[in-house]
This record gives structure tokens, sequence and C-alpha cells, in this order.
């Protein structure tokens, strides 16, 4: 544990872990990334506007993974490498990111239009939706857009993007186009309407979703998060 002074207007500092390794961002006087390891003093990383030229308008979240750091930044989603003299590259997304998922080969990322996948060793950026309905995956004749992209978080495992569609969590496989279902929606239930979201994928590809149930058949607001096992 360990104190730190209030900011001036916000209830606390933006924080990620690593490991055992607490980040904290500071951003009263430039944007400072700071980094807290258990019984020692907490060093300075970086400051991203003076040392990774990284304009910062207003700072909203970031999460670290060994030398990468991804920074929220006025709705801007940041790739930095924290190593060398440190370098911020923006991933162009044109509107505020609501959720992304990354891991060293590329950044999905999802937003008003629909998710996106940024690829680290290229720049280039695919659009992840009309992947989607370029697909000819169907679940059925009634239901031949259950797997469309709906809204909401987006995680990515390997090289599978999991969304949340319009009738359940679905997977994309980003190099072949193929989609299929990780879990379906229960709408039809007499007893409890049940639809899932915010799906979370492990490194080791365990994943979890977080149910949303009612009895009055509308989107419930709570409910069980559950271990979904499921292969392409």
């Amino acid at each position: 544990m360990f104190e730190l002074p209030k900011p001036s207007y916000a209830q606390w500092w933006a924080y990620a872990v690593d490991g055992t390794d607490a980040y904290y961002v500071v951003t009263d006087s430039d944007s400072v990334l700071w980094k807290k390891v258990a019984g020692q003093d907490a060093v300075r990383v970086v400051g991203l506007e003076a040392d990774c030229d990284l304009p910062v308008a207003e700072f909203w979240d970031f999460t670290v993974d060994g030398d990468i750091a991804l920074v929220l930044e006025s709705g801007r989603l940041w790739r930095v490498d924290l190593t060398g003299g440190c370098e911020a590259t923006w991933v162009g997304n044109e509107t505020e990111v609501q959720s992304f998922s990354w891991d060293d080969e590329g950044i999905l990322y999802s937003w008003a239009t629909g998710p996106f996948y940024w690829d680290v060793a290229t720049g280039a950026t695919t659009d992840v939706g009309a992947q989607i309905s370029a697909s000819a995956y169907q679940l059925n004749e009634t239901f031949a857009s259950a797997h469309l992209y709906n809204d909401g978080t987006v995680a990515m495992w390997t090289h599978y993007a999991i969304y949340h569609a319009s009738s359940g969590i679905f997977w994309l496989d980003l190099d072949s186009g193929d989609v299929g279902p990780v879990i379906l929606d229960n709408p039809y239930s007499t007893e409890t309407f049940v639809t899932y979201r915010y799906p979370t994928v492990l490194d080791d590809g365990a994943t979890y979703v977080q149910s949303l149930e009612s009895t009055s058949g509308a989107v419930g607001a709570d409910g069980p998060i559950y271990e979904v096992t499921w292969s392409p």
C-alpha cells in the first residue's frame, strides 16, 4: 500500500497492474507514468508528453504489459513503447474508443461504427465489422443475422476476435474470416430472459462472459459470470 496526493480534478489517478508491479499516471504537471514495486519507492518511467511526444488533452485510462503501454487519451488510443527513447503511435481511430484488447501483434478495438483491428508491424487497419458481415456463416435461415456485430466489449485471443453479436457472443478468425458462436442468448425462456455481454479471454484461452438476466423480457442489469468452453 502507498499514498498519493489527491488529484485536483478527479477522484483518483489512473492506475494499472502488471504482475506485481503497480503503475499510475499523474497529470497535474505533464502526464508522468510512475512505477511502484512493493517495498520500494516509486520511480518515474516516462513523461508521456515530454518523452513520448504524446499530446495529452484529457487523460482517460491506460494499461501496461512489460515494455508496452496502451493509453486512452481524449478518446484516442495510443500504443506506447516504453523502451529506449519511448515511442507513441496513434492507432488512427476517428471516434472515441469504447473498448480494446491486444497482444504483441495487434490491437482490437471498438468505436461507434464497429470493431477494427490495427496491425503493429504494418500499421494497417482492418474493418472487422465488414469482415464479419462478409462471412458466409448463418446460424439458420430464421436467424441469418445472429452473428453480426452489435456493440460493446471486444476481446482478442491469438488470431481470434471475440465480440458481442445480435444473438450472443461470437468469434471471428481474423485470418480466415470464419465466424462461429461462443455462447448464444436465451431470449425465449418462459422464466428468465438471458443475454451475454463483456467477453474476457485469458492468455490460455479461458473465456468469461457476464450474463444479464431478467424475468420481464427486457435486458437485465446483472447476473452470474460464466466460464465458457468453445472451439473454432
